[in-house]
């Protein structure tokens, strides 16, 4: 780790594994999975052997997400709430009108 004044520290080593099979894994709660009851850890996790460049520290990951679909999608979405919005509007003025008729 890199603190504030560049210098650099070694805060110890992170483990790797491979999930071979996550059909063995369960949910344990905030993004976190266990071995389920009865199956062996070798049966769903492999250590993978460590590699000096397979982490690097300030490394952006790439995303999966394209944004300018998501931008779309978000316009589409906002625009159907708002047609949403003034239809409901304006059947509560009409309803209104209806009800001063009486």
């Amino acid at each position: 780790m890199t603190t504030p004044d560049q210098t650099v520290v070694n805060a110890g080593r992170l483990a790797l594994a491979e999930i071979i099979r996550p059909q063995l894994l369960e949910a344990s709660g905030d993004n976190r999975f266990r071995v389920g009851a009865g199956t062996a850890v070798g049966q769903a996790v492999a250590q993978v052997e460590q590699v000096e460049d397979l982490i690097q520290q300030g490394a952006l990951e790439q995303s999966n997400v394209n944004v300018a679909h998501e931008m779309t999608e978000l316009l589409t979405t906002q625009r159907s709430y708002q047609m949403n919005a003034r239809a409901i509007t304006m059947a509560d003025q009409m309803m209104g009108l209806v009800n001063t008729i009486r």
